[in-house]
């Protein structure tokens, strides 16, 4: 099975304060990262840069609106850069030239 998701960094401003942001759905601290909606995840960076993966647009936006007051010096419009991944089971980690990065499916460990 494949599936294809899309993965999209923002710089927002110089710095980002993600102390004090933990709450039930808190997948690691460093990088901050937490769950978002069904099946998003936030990736969220003190040095001003947030990544989010199988998020919506509405689910993105929300949780943007949400770090406004948390980034310092922020960039009047975010940089945004943004990568295609396809995820094979069972496939090899692989980069192609012009193509959607690779990458086998990650197993659980367990850990939080």
């Amino acid at each position: 099975m494949t599936e294809t998701l899309i993965v999209r960094a923002l710089l927002l401003g110089e710095r980002l304060e993600t102390r004090g942001l933990e709450r039930d759905d808190t997948l690691a601290t460093n990088p901050f990262t937490l769950r978002v909606g069904r099946h998003g995840t936030a990736f969220l960076f003190r040095h001003g840069v947030a990544v989010f993966a199988r998020l919506s647009a509405i689910e993105e936006d929300e949780v943007l609106r949400s770090l406004r007051a948390r980034v310092h010096e922020p960039l009047e419009t975010p940089e945004t850069d943004q990568i295609q991944v396809r995820v094979n089971q069972g496939g090899e980690d692989q980069i192609e030239p012009s193509a959607p990065s690779s990458s086998k499916q990650p197993r659980s460990n367990g850990c939080r």
